[in-house]
């Protein structure tokens, strides 16, 4: 790890001791949990948050999602889920989580274009934000970074 000319800390890696080499800023990296019931959904956006450096929790149901949230005592940095689930949907899931931890960035992620209980949290937090599918991962990045 190497310090900027700014302060901030960076790693950097010397990928396959080639001449190529990436930085991450650490200050940007964020614990995130990722919900959706759709499995290529969830597994392609772990992957690619992860090779971005941030650590990723991963479940495919809001009931899931609570049990693992609540083995972590809620500590994730944002939240990133799906409107329409089986069991629990993203909505009621938010409203959960938002009771134990009120400040948490969320993004939204369906393939609904308008959603009419979300309207009420999105229009009130600025910490709530919806993204429609489908999505290239630049904009959840922007979307990530946005919120942090």
């Amino acid at each position: 790890m190497i310090t900027t000319e700014h302060g901030t800390p960076e790693l950097v890696i010397n990928r396959f001791f080639s001449q190529q080499v990436i930085t991450c800023d650490l200050t940007r990296m964020s614990i995130i949990m990722i919900v959706d019931d759709e499995a290529s959904i969830l597994q392609s956006l772990k992957i690619m948050l992860s090779n971005d450096g941030h650590t990723v929790h991963t479940a495919s149901s809001g009931k899931e999602a609570l049990e693992v949230l609540q083995s972590l005592k809620f500590g994730i940095n944002i939240l990133i889920t799906d409107v329409i689930m089986p069991q629990m949907n993203g909505y009621i899931l938010a409203k959960n989580v938002l009771n134990e931890t009120p400040e948490l960035p969320i993004i939204f992620i369906s393939g609904f274009n308008s959603i009419r209980e979300l309207n009420e949290l999105i229009n009130t937090h600025d910490h709530i934000t919806y993204l429609q599918k489908p999505f290239g991962i630049e904009e959840i990045k922007a979307k990530i970074t946005e919120l942090q």
